[in-house]
């Protein structure tokens, strides 16, 4: 989000004030879009009440995951940064699903 050199040339305290921001804004961009979500599938549902959410069948989203493991794969293997953001990233995933099974989800399916 910022460039990591003029970061770190910061004095510390201008530091730690950029990453407070950074993080409440980033806090703040995600509650407000999960508040303006609901609103507008409210706003949705009241305009347009015979809608009905559909999903994909399972065969097309089982193509669409493939493809996509197909994509990271290639990408993985040109090595370097982006082999070490995607290992970084599905090591966090895993980490994160396990969480989430455990309480968000089992708290809705409640």
């Amino acid at each position: 989000m910022v460039n990591d050199k003029a970061f770190n040339e910061l004095p510390k305290d201008l530091q730690s004030i950029l990453k407070t921001a950074m993080k409440e804004s980033a806090f703040e961009i995600s509650t407000r879009m999960t508040h303006e979500h609901s609103e507008n599938w409210e706003k949705i549902k009241q305009e347009y009440p015979n809608i009905e959410i559909k999903t994909f069948p399972p065969e097309v989203m089982d193509a669409l995951k493939a493809a996509n493991q197909e994509l990271i794969a290639d990408l993985e293997a040109q090595g370097g940064l982006t082999a070490e953001i995607i290992q970084s990233q599905r090591e966090y995933l895993r980490k994160v699903r396990n969480w989430i099974s455990i309480s968000d989800k089992a708290y809705l399916n409640n």
